[in-house]
């Protein structure tokens, strides 16, 4: 009998010890800094200024609201971004977005217009394993579900999770863009699930700096953006300069970034 008790004794023990680990390791993880997340983005355009907020559960976005009324929704399956909901200034559905993985890669993207619409727009995209990936849109018709290829199609390069060249073909006209970059964090680097969605400047690890854009016909001339920013101690920027060069002028949009 004194040998049981003696044997419970020390079981009890065993997992008091380890309730406490636990609870310590419970303790650890919620002392961790939280990640860094943009919560407010002020755009400037000439004398038009918008602000936009935004909010998150954890570190996944949950919605935008711009000060001019728009709003964007977000809905996760598990850590991947499944929706986009947009809302206009009267609170009217203007386009749904469904994202659609395989293996934790972008596979499928369908974009819908509106309530009234007769078609919506499937882009596939197929990776190759080598950072290229081939995209292609295609127009559904609800009705009957028939896909039709439309002339939207072409490619992306990703080096180091940053998209640097895109050649694409739109209505017949091919171009190609490139893309350079600094090394310093993007505002949105810390949200679940951004990183996964293509061909988005947001969806980048580090900020672009220079983007050319220039048609594959004879004598065309490149089209020119560039970028600047300003840095906080964590190398987040807090605001950004892009200036769009296009002949003879300029146009420059600022943002600032809140976190």
């Amino acid at each position: 009998m004194k040998r049981i008790l003696c044997i419970l004794s020390v079981a009890f023990l065993a997992l008091t010890s380890c309730s406490k680990d636990d609870n310590l390791a419970k303790r650890e993880d919620t002392s961790k800094p939280a990640p860094v997340l943009v919560k407010r983005e002020t755009y400037t355009i000439g004398s038009r200024m918008t602000n936009s907020l935004i909010s998150y559960e954890g570190n996944k976005i949950i919605s935008t609201t711009s000060s001019s009324g728009r709003v964007s929704k977000f809905t996760y399956t598990e850590d991947y971004i499944t929706k986009r909901e947009s809302y206009n200034m009267a609170g009217k559905l203007e386009s749904t977005t469904d994202y659609v993985y395989d293996k934790g890669k972008l596979v499928e993207k369908i974009r819908k217009d509106g309530e009234d619409s007769e078609y919506y727009y499937k882009t596939k995209y197929i990776h190759n394993g080598s950072g290229i990936i081939i995209y292609q849109e295609f127009r559904v018709t609800i009705a009957n579900g028939e896909e039709q290829a439309s002339d939207f199609a072409g490619k992306y390069t990703y080096k180091s999770s940053n998209l640097v060249k895109i050649e694409s073909t739109f209505n017949g006209v091919d171009a190609i863009t490139t893309l350079e970059y600094d090394s310093n964090n993007t505002p949105y680097r810390n949200i679940k699930g951004f990183n996964l969605l293509l061909g988005d400047d947001s969806s980048n690890f580090n900020n672009i700096i220079k983007k050319s854009y220039v048609l594959k016909e004879a004598d065309s001339e490149p089209r020119l953006t560039t970028y600047e920013y300003k840095y906080n101690t964590k190398n987040y920027p807090t605001e950004m300069v892009i200036n769009y060069y296009f002949e003879n002028s300029v146009s420059t949009e600022i943002t600032q970034f809140s976190y």
